[in-house]
């Protein structure tokens, strides 16, 4: 069964992948380089590659943008305006765990704004 393929110079059919582009060779290779060289916005398998704060960092962000000297003070706003900085801590990636220990406020609480 092994020695069959022994001494065989090809490792795939390479007229296969050819003839879907056209049945004439020069062609088909023509179109095949036209494809492969194409722009396009195409993604495969991308990932947000976005860093995450660290709780320092994620602390500080929670600061600025809420005019406390602790994250913890989130606590005692009133629903709205604790809601709208912690909708503005997800949006910045923090995680619900996160802003959980940062802020006091309940993981519950966290997800579901």
């Amino acid at each position: 069964m092994f020695g069959e393929y022994v001494g065989e110079p090809r490792i795939c059919d390479v007229e296969f992948g050819l003839n879907l582009f056209s049945t004439n060779r020069v062609n088909s290779v023509k179109l095949f380089k036209e494809f492969n060289l194409a722009e396009n916005e195409d993604r495969c398998l991308d990932y947000n590659q976005d860093v995450r704060l660290n709780d320092t960092e994620a602390s500080n962000f929670i600061r600025s943008i809420s005019a406390v000297q602790s994250p913890t003070e989130i606590q005692g706003f009133e629903k709205d305006k604790r809601n709208e900085v912690i909708k503005k801590c997800k949006t910045k990636g923090l995680s619900i765990r996160q802003i959980e220990r940062l802020t006091g406020v309940s993981f519950g609480v966290i997800r579901t704004i």
